[in-house]
């Protein structure tokens, strides 16, 4: 698979029965709609129902992983690139850094932050960009 941004070979990254694919240029992150059931699986998360319920514009970049256009939509006031074709879900390098960094979850809670945190690192894991 291929950055939508910058055409880079993507690297996967898997731990925990949880992965994701990793541009290592830009720092974007995919999480391919098959790990997005793995995550809900594993940490209760259903992003998809989040995401379908959010409204959306169509985005400039193609999906990963099955080419469709994605859709651009916010959610917690962050902007995410979904695809509604095979709910493959883009991070830039500063949205992931943004859901990381800022959404602490609440005790006892299961977030994206946790999900996310598990693949890619802690808050201080992540470089600032």
């Amino acid at each position: 698979m291929q950055c939508p941004h910058d055409q880079s070979q993507l690297k996967l990254i898997q731990k925990n029965n949880a992965y994701g694919y990793h541009c290592t240029l830009c720092e974007g992150v995919l999480l391919h709609g098959k790990s997005v059931k793995v995550f809900k699986q594993n940490y209760f998360l259903d992003i998809i129902e989040v995401l379908k319920s959010q409204e959306s514009i169509q985005s400039e970049l193609a999906c990963p992983a099955c080419h469709q256009l994605l859709f651009r939509k916010i959610v917690d006031g962050i902007e995410l690139d979904s695809c509604e074709q095979c709910s493959g879900i883009w991070f830039d390098a500063k949205e992931l850094n943004q859901i990381i960094r800022n959404h602490v979850p609440i005790a006892g809670s299961v977030t994206l932050w946790n999900a996310l945190v598990v693949l890619f690192g802690s808050k201080s894991d992540r470089p600032v960009k």
